[in-house]
């Protein structure tokens, strides 16, 4: 069997299965388990082809068995990658008076050691959750 190495846990689980095409397109049920948040969890989800969708559900390897877990969140995946080094509440502890890009850019540089680039990424996620407002472009940012 080869497995994809891609990390999108978002697309069909046939096709993730299904690399050489050998094995995959042709089971009766197929069994995914995806690494949950939580230590020693996994979401499970079911492909059948012979019975109704099921739901996905978490269960925790407590050896020599799986126990099922109703109250963990099957979404909860655990992320691949590095955690985000910044939190955008850091720039927004920085902005106690209405400011310029500019100004908040070079502040954050010189307190926080933070990129232009990833402070205009932050901005642009403060401005979308409500935290943060500019009324025109170009113009001085605000804390709401």
């Amino acid at each position: 069997m080869h497995l994809s190495l891609s990390t999108s846990y978002e697309r069909s689980k046939i096709p993730f299965f299904s690399g050489s095409g050998v094995f995959a397109r042709d089971p009766d049920s197929i069994l995914s388990f995806t690494k949950h948040e939580e230590t020693d969890c996994f979401t499970v989800e079911l492909t059948l082809r012979t019975h109704p969708p099921q739901k996905p559900f978490v269960v925790r390897w407590e050896y020599p068995l799986f126990i099922s877990e109703d109250l963990l969140d099957p979404t909860k995946l655990k992320r691949v990658g590095r955690p985000p080094k910044y939190d955008p509440k850091e720039i927004l502890e920085l902005i106690d008076e209405p400011m310029l890009a500019s100004e908040i850019v070079k502040l954050a540089k010189d307190e926080l050691g933070i990129e232009e680039r990833r402070v205009f990424e932050l901005l642009r996620e403060l401005k979308r959750s409500g935290s943060l407002k500019q009324p025109e472009r170009r113009e001085k940012y605000e804390r709401i």
